[in-house]
Parts: structure tokens; sequence; C-alpha cells
């Protein structure tokens, strides 16, 4: 865990974090990058984002503090939505400033490259050591965080793409297949710590958004209620207690009751010939 001590630090964000992480960077390293996302178009990807992880960085332990702490404050050094290669720029700014404004062993900046190139894919299949894992994690952490902040996420990560990048229907159907995705890993999270702390209700989040822009099956109901007497709708073809829950139903159940309804009117001889 980051510990303070008595040393007084360049910058007040950097407040709470062993010196050890900030050793031999220049006073002059801190503002370019803190500028550096302040570029337009960022609504999720800016400062307050690097903020978040660092708060998350406090609280976690590594072996390599100050490869992960430089890599976390540059992952996102250069952003521009929908572009492809923002990782392999980031990664490229990171070098260039890092040898202009930091003594560091070049091993140790080839690491930082590395971290960041890795947030291009946090889920590959690669061997991550421990330091590797909490850092990709630590960049997720937003999705395990109390709803309201995932919601805001979700909405800032919106305003990024849409409508500068694609159109709102386009990205809606990026966005679902993002989530789908993500919620069909085994594991969100690859450290332990983080994994026990926020896998679950970033499980949660991911489902809620998902849910919400699945467009909700419509009613079939078409204004003929009329009931059999095995309290069947002559009109859609639900069963009295399939139009008492429709409310109720998630998609996949109103999808199978559907499914029992068409079912319902074939039987019955009142599926219109066009629909069967």
């Amino acid at each position: 865990m980051q510990n303070s001590t008595d040393v007084a630090v360049p910058v007040p964000w950097l407040q709470g974090v062993l010196p050890q992480a900030y050793a031999d960077c220049s006073p002059a390293l801190w503002p370019l990058v803190e500028a550096a996302h302040d570029t337009p178009g960022r609504h999720y990807h800016g400062w307050s984002h690097v903020l978040a992880c660092l708060a998350q960085f406090r609280g976690l332990r590594f072996e390599r503090p100050r490869v992960v702490l430089l890599a976390l404050i540059f992952h996102d050094a250069v952003y521009v939505p929908g572009r492809q290669d923002n990782e392999a720029r980031s990664a490229e700014l990171a070098g260039q400033w890092l040898n202009e404004h930091a003594r560091l062993p070049a091993d140790e900046l080839s690491q930082i490259q590395a971290l960041i190139q890795a947030t291009a894919n946090h889920h590959a299949p690669r061997d991550l050591d421990h330091d590797a894992r909490q850092f990709l994690d630590i960049d997720l952490a937003v999705l395990g965080q109390a709803w309201p902040i995932y919601l805001r996420y979700a909405q800032q990560v919106r305003d990024e793409w849409c409508p500068a990048v694609v159109s709102p229907e386009a990205y809606v159907r990026g966005r679902q297949q993002f989530l789908q995705g993500l919620l069909n890993q085994s594991r969100l999270y690859a450290s332990p710590e983080l994994a026990r702390q926020l896998e679950a209700q970033a499980r949660s989040n991911l489902s809620r958004e998902l849910h919400s822009l699945t467009p909700a099956t419509p009613s079939p109901c078409v204004r003929l209620c009329t009931l059999n007497d095995q309290d069947e709708c002559l009109g859609c073809g639900r069963t009295l207690t399939d139009i008492c829950g429709w409310s109720a139903m998630s998609e996949p159940e109103r999808q199978q009751c559907l499914l029992r309804s068409r079912e319902t009117l074939v039987r019955l001889g009142r599926l219109p010939s066009s629909e069967r």
C-alpha cells in the first residue's frame, strides 16, 4: 500500500504516493502530462480518469511502483475518439517525454510502454505479472463502481463517440457488442484483490447497461381481448397468466412468450395465412 511521507510532493495529485514511485522525474514532467489530457473530444478519458486511477493505485502494493505510476499517467496521454492507435501513440509520447524529463533505465522505460500498449486489449491472452494485472484492473475499476458513477462513465464514453465518430444507432450496436464481450469473459479482473472488490458490481453494471440498450419487445396485444375456456387470448394467443406478467418479463422471457403465443394462434387457426 502506498504511504505518504514527510517529503514534499511535486504536485498535489501525488500526495500519498511513495516518493520512489516518482523518483528521478523532473518537475517539468507533471504539468506536461496533465496538459496532454486536455485535448478536444475527451469526456471520460481526461485527467479525472487518471486521478481515479491514482486513487486505486494508492491502495495497492507493487513490485515496480514507478513503472506502474508512470504507465497510469501516460496510458491515455494521446486519445482521439475512434482512432485505433491511441495506445501506441501514448506509449510513444511516454518514451519521448520520459527520455527528456526523467532518468530511467532503458528496461524500465520499455516496461512502461508495454503496460500502456496492453490497455488496447485488457483481456488478450497473455502472461501477466502481478504489477501488470493490477495496472490493467485499475484502468477498468470504473466498471465496478456504484451505479451512479458507472452511469456517468457510460454517458461520458457515449459523448466521446456520438455523434463525432458514429451515429447514435451505430454507437448502440457497437456498445452492445462491447458490453456482451466483457460479460462473456470468465473474469473481468485479473488480480485477486480487485476481483474481490469489483467483479460482482461490474457484472451487475454491465448487464444493467446492456439491458437498457436493448429495445423492449412491445406487447403483442391487438386489442381483441377475448379469452377462450383455456384462458387463451383469441387476439394475441397469450394466456391470461402471460398477459398479466408481461410487464415484469425479461427480454428472453418475452421472446419465449411470443413463441408460445404463436403456437397457440396456429393451433386455434387464428394466425393469418401470410404469417404461417
